[in-house]
Parts: C-alpha cells; structure tokens; sequence
C-alpha cells in the first residue's frame, strides 16, 4: 500500500508541474461549477462531467507520454478539447439563467453536498499549500499535514453529528496523526494504541451505521478505521507544528462551511 501511495505521489507531483494540465483543471473547475449554477439536469450534468474526465485524461496522457509519443497524445488532446467545446456550447446555448444563489441553495438543500465539500476542501487546501511553498510532495509530508487536515475534519462533523462517534474516534485520530511527527520508540504502548485504536474505530462504525448518519460520513469513518490500520506501517515524515497546521486547516474548514450552511449544531 505504501509503495502504491508513492507511486501515486508521483504521478500528482509530475502532472502538476506540467502547465497544460493545470490550465486544464481550473478549467474542469470552472465549467463544472458553471454546470451547477446554471441548474443543469441530471443527464446534461453527467454529461459534462464525462466530457471534462474524458479531457483530463487527454491531458494526463499527454503529460506523462515520452518524447516520441508527445505529437500523437498531443493531437488527442487537441481532438478532446474540440469535442469538449462542442459538447459544452450545445449544452450551454440555451442556459439563460446562472445564480450564485442556486448554486448555494443546491448545497443548503443537501447534507451529502455539504459533507462531500467539507471532507475535499481541507485535502485540496493541504495539496495546494505544499505545491505553493515547495514543501514536502503533494500526498507525502509537506507544510501542511493532509493526514490531520482530514482527521480534524471527521472529528469536528462527528462531533456536530454524534458526540459518542466523536469519543470513539479519538483513538484511532491519535494512531494515525501521532506517527506522522513523532517515533513511538515503546513497543508495547505502540501496540496497546492500535489495538485499542481499531477497536474503538469498528465501534465507531457500527454506531454511525446503526443510527443511520448520512454514507458520506460512514464512509469517511470508515476511511479512519483504514488509515488506523495503515499507520501501523507508517513513519515520520512531519514535524510537530505540520501536522497542528494540518489540523487547524481541517478544524477551521470544517466549522465555517458548517456555518455558512447553517448546519453548525455543536454549540
């Protein structure tokens, strides 16, 4: 898993460094953010989003291509953006209304919304600082730790959901953050804490199932008991004032989207 993680930092950290992708990305941002305050339909948002993967991964392609195969990935991508445009003008032409408002309604109106841009927001912001400041790689260490900028933000929402989740995840948040600033030279309570780890985090999921909380948020714990189980594995790779960053990130993050939406219940 370790070595799948790095290659996968690899490939991030290559596709970032090429322009064209970049350019493309903001794009894909733009147009699909366009897409949902312009109140497309299912059909036509689904649509565009298979349009903007179908470009993106033109443009993986071409980034990552050698040399002699840089002039035939380069001409796919050219024939993907020319589809791209046509496809987004059919579906754009007769848009006539585009509403910040709708977009924020579209939001307000749905808790898996609200938790899906909660739980992508602090990773990005992690990615996006690392890559600015040049510190560390884009999935592996860096300024901000994107471990405790994710872990921070499902202890918050499951504090604003469930405080007894909370108290079970406290545990499995100390397995996976601890390791990544710090060597637990004593074995023994190395592994007393990821015993008791594990099992407060197949606990914590039992009870986020039984009381019915929304997938976004199983799903998001049940990522908690993953990175529980892979921390085992992990080592240093942050120093102390990265990961409180990290978690700030994901603590602030989290409480003032919870805010903006009005579904901030912990005080």
């Amino acid at each position: 898993m370790e070595k799948f993680i790095i290659k996968l930092n690899d490939m991030v950290k290559h596709m970032f460094k090429n322009k064209i992708f970049l350019i493309h990305i903001v794009i894909a941002i733009i147009i699909t953010t366009l897409g949902i305050m312009s109140d497309l339909n299912e059909t036509q948002l689904a649509i565009l989003i298979l349009t903007i993967a179908s470009s993106l991964r033109g443009s993986v392609n071409y980034s990552l291509a050698s040399k002699k195969k840089k002039i035939s990935s380069g001409a796919m991508l050219l024939f993907n953006a020319l589809c791209a445009s046509i496809i987004g003008y059919l579906i754009f032409i007769k848009i006539n209304n585009i509403s910040l408002e709708l977009l924020y309604n579209k939001i307000y109106n749905s808790q898996t919304n609200i938790l899906l841009l909660i739980l992508i927001i602090a990773p990005i912001i992690s990615i996006i600082a690392k890559i600015i400041t040049k510190n560390g790689e884009p999935l592996y260490g860096g300024i901000i730790s994107g471990h405790g900028a994710f872990v921070s933000t499902v202890l918050v929402l499951s504090l604003n959901y469930n405080f007894l989740i909370f108290i079970f995840l406290i545990l499995p948040a100390l397995s996976i953050i601890l390791p990544r600033c710090m060597n637990l030279k004593n074995k023994i309570l190395k592994k007393i804490l990821y015993g008791s780890s594990i099992t407060t985090a197949i606990i914590a999921i039992i009870i986020s199932t039984s009381q019915k909380l929304n997938l976004i948020l199983i799903t998001a714990i049940a990522l908690i008991f993953c990175l529980t189980i892979l921390a085992q594995q992990g080592e240093k790779v942050h120093k102390k004032y990265e990961v409180c960053l990290g978690i700030l990130t994901g603590t602030i993050s989290t409480i003032l989207i919870l805010i903006m939406f009005q579904n901030f219940q912990i005080l």
